[in-house]
């Protein structure tokens, strides 16, 4: 079974390394594992890690500055995006000698599992796919309502539950109206910086259930709350100096060829405004707006196949209800075109569920069986 990171610009071996006993799963049990540090990642050389973001310069200025340097070091960052990704796939695959592997992709790593299931899939015996991103997302524009699905998804939950509803009667309008006080007078934290610590909390599904909480919290001025909900430190977090296991470079050349065109924060703002809450806009516009901005220079979108891919090959597709990075709808679009697939959605899950022992049982079933419709009771 190949593991495929997730990212853009994580490493598969630093995974491993990071929590060996982690990986004592059934569904590894008499099987080989591969981890594959993919193109500019990890140990992989060279490396598009930027060590400019471990220092004190703005984050802008940071990324501008590894740019240059890669570029003047003879780097092309074009050429590290999914398709070359799926073809160093390919090469590994008949250079180890394997008839047929099974892929498992985390977050971008499933992007990068189904490109190979497009481009390669001779050597494709079946694949999991954990929060699941597929080429045919309109990223630029979906990713900013990605959060609104999920508050959505936390409303109907409150409303199903007698103590959420006495507690928590009007978390939309607490949110929004807290929201428009921090930005119009931001102390600790602005109204931005609470929607997007939110955001975070929602990935992880031991901060998920204090979500209400901290919202009405925050409101009544225990900005500790916050805290306690998302330990927030920005939309973009970057790891420490020698820390191998994201490459912001690699990051950053994947979005840029395969995502983000020029004029892309024009049509997401159009999509959002009038849609959104105008007091959530902003905060949920930002990350379109800060990638879009970099690949003006970093190169944006280049002829990508963006279309669904169409396979026949069995699938597993693992979705977190609560997901704001790969929403659930996206698993549903995924599977379309998958005809031999199997979606599961995990009520109460963020992004990344295989840590739950009933998506690891599903997947061993599935990976004993991949024709068979794997037991989700």
């Amino acid at each position: 079974i190949l593991y495929l990171s997730g990212g853009p610009g994580g490493s598969g071996i630093d995974d491993f390394q990071a929590d060996p006993e982690g990986w004592d799963l059934p569904y590894l049990t008499n099987r080989d594992l591969v981890l594959l540090d993919q193109r500019g990642t990890g140990y992989s050389q060279p490396t598009l890690n930027c060590p400019e973001l471990e220092s004190d310069a703005l984050p802008a200025e940071a990324e501008r500055s590894c740019f240059e340097r890669l570029t003047a070091n003879g780097i092309d960052t074009g050429a590290y995006n999914t398709t070359e990704s799926a073809a160093d796939v390919e090469a590994l695959r008949v250079a180890l000698g394997v008839p047929e592997w099974d892929l498992l992709g985390i977050s971008y790593g499933t992007r990068l599992a189904l490109e190979v299931m497009r481009s390669h899939p001779e050597g494709v015996h079946s694949a999991v796919l954990d929060s699941v991103f597929p080429p045919n997302v309109d990223l630029a524009v979906a990713e900013t309502f990605a959060f609104v699905e999920a508050f959505n998804q936390m409303l109907a939950d409150c409303d199903a539950e007698e103590y959420c509803t006495e507690n928590y009667p009007d978390l939309t309008g607490t949110l929004l109206t807290t929201v428009a006080d921090l930005n119009a007078d931001p102390g600790e934290i602005s109204g931005d910086d609470l929607v997007l610590g939110i955001n975070n909390a929602f990935n992880d599904g031991s901060t998920i259930g204090i979500i209400p909480w901290a919202i009405y919290e925050v409101a009544a001025g225990n900005l500790r709350a916050f805290d306690e909900m998302a330990g927030y430190e920005g939309e973009r977090s970057f790891q420490a100096s020698g820390d191998v296991s994201d490459s912001e470079g690699m990051y950053l050349s994947v979005m840029c060829h395969d995502e983000y065109a020029l004029g892309d924060y024009e049509r997401a703002e159009t999509a959002a405004v009038g849609t959104l809450p105008p007091e959530l806009e902003s905060a949920l516009l930002q990350a379109t707006f800060e990638t879009t901005t970099t690949c003006g220079y970093w190169g944006p979108q280049a002829a990508v196949d963006n279309s669904p891919v169409i396979s026949a090959i069995p699938t597993l597709i693992l979705a977190g209800t609560y997901d704001t990075a790969t929403p659930p709808s996206w698993a549903a679009l995924a599977a379309e075109t998958l005809q031999n697939s199997f979606v599961f959605a995990f009520p109460g899950l963020g992004h990344n569920v295989l840590s739950d022992p009933c998506a690891i049982e599903i997947t061993a079933e599935f990976l004993a069986d991949p024709s068979g419709t794997p037991d989700g009771t």
